[in-house]
């Protein structure tokens, strides 16, 4: 009997170890989570910001291209 009781106190013993280990992964994947969360916010950011700049510079071009057209057609 003595032998069960220790082995017992012993897996009992490395249950809570489990259990203290899945709290803290828990706890991490939670953290990570928040963390991919706040980066795709970053990234859909990032994203429009270069929308914007690629919208601005092609209306740039446009511009310039059409003072240029102006240009050479007033030149002649």
């Amino acid at each position: 009997m003595i032998g069960y009781n220790e082995k017992k106190i012993f897996l009992l013993a490395y249950q809570d170890s489990f259990k203290n280990e899945d709290t803290t992964c828990l706890a991490k994947m939670k953290a990570a989570k928040k963390e991919i969360a706040r980066l795709q916010a970053y990234l859909i950011r990032l994203k429009t910001q270069l929308d914007r700049k690629r919208a601005e510079t092609q209306s740039k071009s446009q511009e310039l291209e059409k003072l240029n057209s102006e240009m050479a057609s007033t030149n002649i």
